[in-house]
């Protein structure tokens, strides 16, 4: 009764808590599950009481037609008085002795009438909650619905703006379109990614090596004096480089000077330009082959470099030729050059998957003999080659320019002392080659 007044008179405890964070839809139609219980309980009682009462009813109008039939048998003198019987002697006598003012059976009529009515509020109470909270549920999701249509609207607006930045890219049929002038890659995290890979091909390479030397250590270890120049070889280089743009595109001329003991330029030269030792020392290719042979000293070349990301995949197609340049002196040194210049070739178009790049570069090598003590034959310690490297390469694509320049600044360094070291390896313990 309790519980039914207050949900009578307003919202109940639990109906109450129903808003706060935890409580949901179930709960109020659980309520109402248990309201609706206790209202066919009580209809159930009202009935009953209704159905006593249609029964006593009847029964006090059978006791009445009874009376009547036996005042005219004895012929007495009677009158009706609300609930009473009058007869001539002055007596009343009461119809329905067994009907009471607290009801019928037991039955407490006006108390199952205001749990009646306690309920039905209550009912509607739980209901109006249970409506205001899916108006509420309705609204909740309204709202998450109009986030997640405006979600989709910006994404697919992003979607439209990038594949609208990425038809203005230049294209160059490669994979992806990582390196552009709208790349979405900044250049400082353009650098670092370049960096870090060819930091990772660094270590490859340097465990190449080491796996080579444990190898072949036995067999390939020089012997006396020619060993001793390899081991106390000091490379000394100098790398002059101008800074030049043209369209954005970096195209830095390069200039490289370098020293080193026990080889001839002729040695540096045809190590250089020998295509058979080619992926014995250059570490950047990932693929090539002669195009072309022109003559004995002279090829058309088609080769592709290792990519590294996020930069594009290069391709060049170069002629290469080697020759030895005549002295105009007596005193003037022995100079060996090779040169690498960019061509065409039908057999070699440009391929999609890679940028073209263009190429203009000299190795340019003087032997310096030092007059050896006595009547000495010349050994690989008089002999010192001076190297002078220029080089002038556009790179193709959209790399930012000082990626390219650190790359550069970086990368032709670290080849000269690679090459020039193999090299040395190579002609430790053999024939000078003048």
């Amino acid at each position: 009764m309790v519980s039914l007044v207050s949900g009578a008179s307003g919202y109940s405890a639990t109906s109450t808590s129903s808003f706060k964070k935890g409580h949901s839809l179930r709960e109020k139609l659980a309520e109402m599950e248990t309201f609706r219980d206790i209202l066919c309980r009580q209809v159930d009682t009202l009935q009953k009481y209704f159905d006593a009462c249609a029964d006593a009813v009847s029964k006090d109008e059978l006791q009445r037609d009874k009376v009547v039939e036996d005042d005219e048998d004895d012929f007495p003198t009677t009158r009706s008085d609300g609930d009473f019987l009058h007869n001539t002697n002055g007596n009343k006598e009461k119809v329905f002795p067994h009907v009471t003012p607290k009801g019928i059976n037991g039955i407490d009529f006006k108390g199952e009438a205001i749990t009646f009515k306690a309920t039905t509020a209550g009912i509607l109470a739980t209901l109006s909650h249970c409506i205001e909270l899916m108006v509420k549920r309705e609204d909740s999701w309204q709202k998450r619905l109009d986030k997640e249509t405006e979600k989709r609207r910006r994404t697919e607006e992003a979607y439209k703006n990038a594949m609208t930045e990425l038809k203005k890219k230049s294209h160059f049929g490669g994979p992806d379109y990582e390196e552009g002038p709208n790349s979405l890659i900044n250049e400082e995290e353009f650098f670092d990614a370049v960096e870090a890979a060819l930091d990772r091909q660094d270590k490859i390479e340097e465990q190449s090596q080491s796996e080579k030397v444990r190898l072949h250590w036995p067999t390939a270890m020089p012997s006396g004096d020619a060993f001793s120049s390899v081991g106390t070889h000091r490379f000394v280089q100098k790398v002059y480089r101008r800074e030049v743009e043209e369209n954005g595109i970096v195209l830095d001329p390069l200039k490289a000077t370098h020293a080193v003991k026990g080889v001839t330029g002729h040695e540096v030269c045809n190590y250089f330009w020998n295509v058979d030792v080619r992926n014995d020392w250059e570490t950047t290719i990932e693929n090539f082959h002669v195009v072309e042979t022109l003559a004995d000293n002279a090829i058309i070349i088609y080769q592709t470099h290792k990519r590294v990301w996020p930069a594009s995949q290069r391709d060049v197609l170069y002629l290469s030729a080697i020759r030895k340049i005549p002295a105009l002196t007596e005193n003037d040194p022995e100079t060996w050059i090779v040169c690498n210049f960019s061509v065409d070739h039908n057999s070699a178009p440009l391929n999609n998957r890679c940028v073209r790049a263009k190429i203009n570069i000299a190795m340019i090598c003087q032997t310096l003999v030092s007059p050896p003590e006595g009547n000495q034959e010349i050994s690989r310690d008089n002999i010192l080659c001076k190297i002078t490297y220029v080089a002038n390469v556009n790179p193709g694509g959209w790399a930012p320019a000082s990626v390219l320049r650190a790359v550069a600044k970086r990368e032709y360094p670290k080849f000269l002392k690679r090459f020039t070291s193999y090299v040395q390896e190579k002609t430790a313990g053999k024939p000078i080659l003048f």
